[in-house]
Parts: C-alpha cells; sequence; structure tokens
C-alpha cells in the first residue's frame, strides 16, 4: 500500500474513531440527562408533596390556634357576664328591703338550741340585732370586724361559716348561673355562625 493510500486509511479510521466516541459520548450524556430529568422530576414531585404536605400542617396549625384564640375570648366574655350577673345579684340582696329578708332566712337556718356567735360585716350591725332581739334568737354578736362586704361570719360549736351574701351567691348560684350563661351564649353564637 502506498503511503498515500495508508494516510487516507488512517485518515478515514481516525474519522470512524471520532464518529464512534463522539455517538457514544452523545448516548451516555443523552443517558445521564435522561437520568438527570428523571431525578428533578421526582424530586421536583417529592418537594412539592412536601410543601403540600407543610402548607396543609401549617393550615392545620393556625386554624387550631384560631379556635383556641376563640374560646379564650368567649370564656373571658363568659366569665365577666358570670362575674357581673353574681355581683347585681349581691347587688340586688344588699339593698332594703331585701337585705332584710335574707339576713332573716339566713339567721333562721343557722340558728339552733346550741347558740352561737354572729360577726356582722360593716353596716350590718344594727339590722341583725334587731332581728335577733326581734326573733328571739340565741345568737351573741361580736364587735369584731370579720372583712365581709355583706351579711355575717357565724361561729357555731366547733365550726365557724361564711354567711356573706357574695359568698352564698357563689357558691351555691354560681355554677348555675355559668351554665346558663354558657347555654344561651352557644345558641346566641350558633345563630349568628360565629362558632
Amino acid at each position: 500500500m502506498s503511503l498515500q493510500a495508508m494516510l487516507a486509511h488512517l485518515e478515514s479510521e481516525k474519522e470512524r474513531e471520532i464518529s464512534r466516541l463522539t455517538e457514544e459520548y452523545a448516548q451516555r450524556l443523552e443517558a445521564e440527562n435522561a437520568s438527570h430529568e428523571a431525578e428533578m422530576t421526582r424530586l421536583s414531585a417529592s418537594l412539592a408533596e412536601e410543601g403540600e404536605r407543610l402548607m396543609r400542617e401549617e393550615q392545620i396549625r393556625l386554624q387550631k390556634e384560631h379556635d383556641l384564640k376563640k374560646k379564650r375570648l368567649l370564656l373571658s366574655k363568659k366569665r365577666k357576664l358570670v362575674d357581673a350577673i353574681l355581683a347585681r345579684l349581691v347587688d340586688s340582696l344588699t339593698s332594703e328591703p331585701r337585705r332584710g329578708e335574707l339576713l332573716w332566712v339566713l339567721l333562721d337556718s343557722i340558728a339552733s338550741g346550741d347558740g352561737g356567735t354572729i360577726t356582722p360585716a360593716r353596716g350590718y350591725g344594727e339590722t341583725i340585732a334587731a332581728l335577733i332581739r326581734e326573733r328571739g334568737l340565741w345568737l351573741e354578736l361580736s364587735s369584731e370586724d370579720p372583712s365581709l362586704d355583706s351579711g355575717f361570719l357565724f361561729r357555731g360549736a366547733g365550726y365557724e361559716s361564711n354567711v356573706s351574701f357574695s359568698h352564698i351567691i357563689h357558691t351555691v348560684l354560681a355554677e348555675d348561673i355559668e351554665a346558663y350563661v354558657h347555654s344561651h351564649l352557644m345558641t346566641h353564637l350558633s345563630h349568628a355562625r360565629v362558632w
């Protein structure tokens, strides 16, 4: 073979090898690109799912927080309303003529043959003394200050009882009033479609 033919043959072999390597590289690059695109698609889908999950979790957290704030606000309003009703009841009972009637019922309910000591709240001593005399009850009056807003403190044989109007109302009626207020607030809120 001549030198010219040999060079042409080498040139042809070189071109075929370059073409083969280029094709092989292109196929490898295409496979890597496809693999990369598949991985990117998978990651994008995974990130989208994670983002949606996080968004749902955040929405749930925000809704719970909102519901808790509403419940706290409702509880606060309910507490203020109950306190206002209880205060009005105490005011109503401490004004005449109810004051004397209630004191008589309370004195009569604690009076027994065993006697006892009554320590009236400031401003109640004369009324209580008159009721004890009027009814002929076996009760003594104390001049101590029991630090009560109304009513009296009763000391009997081995026990002491707070018979102030606010104490009685808070221990006897508070639970019923709270239930009543709660029921009416819930009814109002359900009709208003706020809750």
